[in-house]
């Protein structure tokens, strides 16, 4: 009869950790920095689309935030980022789109605090070359505009800083211990996206308030990149004309878009469920002896 009462026990208690809700938490957040205060070289703007690669410097087809996960896998929610009023996009244009791409460390392009363009490696960028043609993300996931998002009935953000949110509505795991992107890219061939950074450069990061171990690096090696653009098309980059050729990732240190990320903590663990199975069939076994 004990025996009986001890496995409708674990069996209860498997039930009441399955009916359980996940957990959700802010994991990483710098957004509460951001003072909108470009002039004083902590902050910029970034141009972001087709157009704003082909017609100003500092734009690009595609630019991407980095960030690290901490000691446990997680179910990601949403991903919320700042931007500024856009230029030129149409109201009827839904062309942004943002995506969790993974990371590698494959040679590539490195821009650093003083302007020197290099080709070096390994160097960490997103693991993926964008096409611009039908934003098709090699290796990566896209994530959903959030209803609450206005880019297609009224684009322009009346204020600097105005938060936009994405969500992963399929649920998107990201593994513990592993660097991933945040990348956005835009199609738009008129307008574009202006897309709030932290370019602080040799001064100290924006705050982020972290949870659970997560981290974006900070640094003005090579070793320590957060932030990556991508051009289409190519051309002179760095105080040193560097050419850098069509469809490459410039990366760079100490640079990360103003961002947060919510996740959820699945409960129970599968490891804690599987304990838990092991021990009802051990009570089963046990009782049949």
């Amino acid at each position: 009869m004990r025996m009986r009462s001890n496995k409708t026990l674990v069996i209860l208690l498997i039930s009441v950790l399955l009916a359980l809700p996940a957990q959700a938490v802010t994991v990483l957040d710098n957004t509460a920095s951001y003072t909108g205060q470009v002039t004083n070289g902590n902050e910029t703007v970034i141009p972001v689309s087709t157009y704003a690669d082909t017609n100003f410097s500092n734009g690009f087809s595609a630019v991407g935030s980095s960030f690290t996960t901490g000691t446990s896998d997680l179910s990601l929610n949403s991903v919320t980022l700042l931007f500024d009023p856009e230029s030129l996009i149409k109201t009827t244009d839904p062309s942004l789109v943002v995506s969790i791409v993974a990371d590698t460390t494959a040679t590539s392009y490195y821009e650093n605090s003083t302007g020197t363009v290099t080709h070096t490696g390994p160097l960490s960028h997103p693991n993926t070359n964008v096409n611009i043609v039908t934003n098709a993300i090699q290796g990566g996931t896209v994530l959903t505009a959030s209803p609450s998002n206005n880019f297609t009935t009224h684009p322009n953000p009346t204020l600097a800083g105005t938060p936009f949110t994405w969500v992963a509505t399929g649920g998107l795991t990201l593994t513990a211990s592993t660097t991933y992107w945040i990348v956005l890219t835009s199609t738009n061939a008129n307008g574009y996206y202006s897309v709030d950074a932290d370019t602080t450069l040799n001064k100290p990061l924006a705050t982020f308030t972290t949870a659970g171990g997560w981290s974006v690096p900070t640094g003005t090696t090579s070793s320590t990149v957060d932030f990556a653009e991508f051009t289409t098309l190519g051309g002179t980059y760095g105080t040193n004309s560097v050419a850098v050729p069509a469809k490459s990732w410039l990366s760079l240190g100490n640079d990360p878009l103003f961002f947060s990320i919510d996740a959820s903590v699945p409960e129970p663990s599968k490891a804690l469920l599987t304990f838990l199975g092991m021990l009802s069939l051990g009570m089963r076994r046990t009782r049949r002896r």
